[in-house]
This record gives C-alpha cells, structure tokens and sequence, in this order.
C-alpha cells in the first residue's frame, strides 16, 4: 500500500468537490496537490474561511502544499500525480480525457464522458491506446441497489430476464434550466446528463449492451419561451404569481428557513437550450431483454427514480428515493423486502467508486465503473436523443462502427 497518493485535479467544481470529501475522509493518505481551474481566486476565496479540519477533508493532510496551474501539462510538469480526477464543463470531457489518458495516469472522469458522436468516436479511438483504468462517475451502478439487482440476475434468480421499467422523476427538474445547464452546447441536453446514468445502470444489471431503441421527448413545451434572454427571477415582474419563481416555491413548497436563490435565470427565457421536458425511450439488447425508460423534469413533490428487473421466475425492483429494494419470486409466497439506511442521492454509490480508484492508484484492482461503459452510454444516450428528433427506430452502432 502506498504511504502517500498524490492527487491532480482538473475543474475543481462542486461535483469535484463532493467526490474529494468522500475521498479524503475514507483514504487519509491521499491529498491533491494540484489543481487545474481558471476559477483559483473564487476557490482561495472560499477557502479562506474554512477550518484547517475542513481543509483537510476537501484536499487531505497536505493541503498546505496545494498549487493550481494554468494547464494540465504544467501540473504534471511540476509535481508528481498519481491519479488525476476530471470534473470540468462537459463539453470539455473528452479532450481532456485524451490528453490525460495521453500520460497512462488512473483516470476519475465524470459524466457524460462526451457530448457529440464525433466526441465519443474519438474518445474511443483513444482508449484503444490506453494501459490505464479510468473509473467514470456512474455511482448508481455502485449502490446497494443496482448491486442487489445485478446479483438476482446474473445468479439466473429471476430466470430469463425479459422486461426492464425503468423511471426518474426529477423533482427539482427546473434546476437544470435556471443555470449552466440550459447551455446545450455545454451540457448536450438532458438524455446525456441524466438519462446516461438510469441508462448505463439497466446495461450493468442486464450485463448486455443495448442494440437498438426508439425514444422520443418534448423541447420546449414546459420549460423555455419568449422571455427576455438573461432575464432572472429577483427583476420580473411575475416574481409573486409564477410557479416557477422561488417566491412561489417558497410560499406554497418548501417550508424552509430560507427562500432559495432569487437571482436564478428565467425558465421560460428565450435563451434555454434545447433541453427535454421530458422523454422516453424503448430499447431492445443483445441478450434479447426489452426495457422502458422515462425522464421528466417538471413534476413537483414526489420524486421517483428506480426500475423493475423482471425475468420468467421473479423480480426485482427498487427506487433510490423509498431507499428500497424488493424481490418477488413468482412461484412461492416469499417475497424479500431490504431497506437501504442513509443512502444519498446516488444511493450510497459514491463512496464505493473513490475507494475503487485508490484501489487501481495502489494496483489492487480493476475498474468496476470503466472507460468503456461511460463510452457505451454516451452513445447510447446520443442515438436515445436522435431517435427522439427523426422519430424512428435506430440500431446502435458499435463502437468500432463510428465514423
């Protein structure tokens, strides 16, 4: 075991931030000792309040020693890395990635890897060359949840799996439209922000590779609109009466101590991307499975996000927000209910991946959230969003297919 792992980062952003908690806390060994991101004076900033404790849990023992660079190639230039983590603007995903992978470093790359099917090609292209594990941030597939269901259907548990249904029920779905989000060159929408996650887990439970689908969405028909570009809620005159203003979520919502955040961006500006409302998809895999799959960004109070697993001799089923997970045999009375205490967001999957990429930095594992499934689902979640716009069926292309 190594005594110490020295960590670089590139786009230190709250995602990152989130991710290096876990992973501090859990490897005491590790620190980051670099960081790539033209936002410094804002990080220093920041952290100029925090506690010397607090420093240590964002960045490890040695955060004194901490620098920022202007490039990745300065950083390794500089100081010694012995994993990199990427957590920058989306688009920016696959070319930092390359050029990372360009120095057979371990790899921690958040979702989605690419963007645009020229990205994912590429990035494929590039993998071919790689000796390194990258792990890419798909913490759904870690959790208890997907782990359980991926247990039932591999050990023929269920019998032939024939049927998946699969949903996630956004509550805060107005989120993604109020900031950075609604830039679609940035992001790519909403199939490749949210969908790849939900997408890539019923791949990792099924242990198949999604082979063709027929999807379909609506833009523009909740979210977006005419309003001024650059219009926020704090100077619109509909501030008291729209449903979407914090003043309203406030009265008639939340009930918190405090109203959020006044100054966010018109959902209804004429300058929203091209993001889904909401969308579903049908998708047919190789092994002969048929699974549904829906998103939607504008229900309020009861959030939803999970999927049934149904063979011939039983199912499973879950949902990350009633943190439970159930298994019915269709052929006896037994019927086996687990409940998931203190189970975040991403259903307590997060700490599992960071201490899975300690474990490739020491040599002691493989990756169990590799390059080529973020690859495969940014694909699929492309050709989902393609679908979707022609309104057909199409085939999903093999990744040594692209081009």
């Amino acid at each position: 075991m190594k005594n110490k792992i020295q960590l670089g980062v590139v786009g230190y952003g709250e995602r990152m931030h989130h991710v290096l908690r876990y992973l501090c806390k859990l490897h005491h060994e590790a620190s980051v000792v670099g960081i790539v991101d033209p936002r410094e004076s804002e990080i220093h900033e920041r952290d100029a309040s925090l506690t010397e404790t607090r420093l240590q849990e964002n960045y490890g023992p040695d955060f004194k020693n901490l620098q920022f660079f202007s490039s990745l190639k300065e950083m390794l230039g500089t100081v010694q890395i012995d994993g990199l983590l990427i957590g920058t603007n989306c688009n920016t995903h696959t070319d930092i990635a390359i050029e990372a992978m360009s120095y057979q470093l371990p790899i921690f790359l958040e979702k989605p890897v690419s963007i645009t099917t020229e990205q994912v090609q590429r990035l494929y292209e590039a993998s071919l060359s790689y000796q390194q594990e990258a792990v890419i941030s798909f913490p759904l597939r870690m959790s208890l949840f997907a782990q359980k269901a991926r247990e039932l259907v591999s050990s023929n548990t269920l019998g032939r799996v024939l049927q998946v249904e699969a949903y996630n029920h956004v509550t805060y779905g107005s989120n993604y439209f109020s900031g950075h989000y609604r830039d679609f060159e940035e992001t790519g929408g909403l199939w490749l922000q949210k969908a790849t996650h939900d997408l890539d887990v019923i791949s990792y439970v099924l242990g198949s590779r999604a082979k063709r689908v027929a999807a379909m969405h609506t833009v523009h028909e909740v979210y977006g609109g005419n309003e001024p570009a650059g219009l926020t809620c704090d100077i619109c005159p509909k501030f008291e009466t729209c449903e979407q203003s914090p003043f309203w979520d406030y009265l008639h919502r939340s009930g918190d101590d405090v109203m959020p955040n006044t100054k966010k961006l018109c959902v209804f500006g004429s300058d929203v991307g091209n993001l889904e409302d909401q969308g579903a998809t049908l998708i047919q895999y190789e092994n002969g499975a048929q699974a549904s799959y829906t998103q939607n960004f504008y229900v309020r109070n009861k959030p939803a996000r999970g999927a049934r697993f149904i063979g011939t001799q039983g199912m499973v089923e879950f949902d990350y927000y009633t943190a439970k997970i159930v298994h019915t045999p269709f052929h006896s009375r037994d019927r086996v209910e687990i409940k998931v205490e203190h189970s975040d967001s991403h259903g307590g999957g997060d700490p599992y991946l960071v201490h899975n990429f300690i474990q490739i930095i020491r040599g002691e594992a493989k990756s169990k959230s590799p390059l080529l499934a973020g690859i495969e689902s940014a694909n699929l979640c492309l050709v989902c969003r393609t679908s979707a716009e022609q309104q057909r069926f199409l085939e999903v292309p093999p990744l040594d297919a692209l081009g």
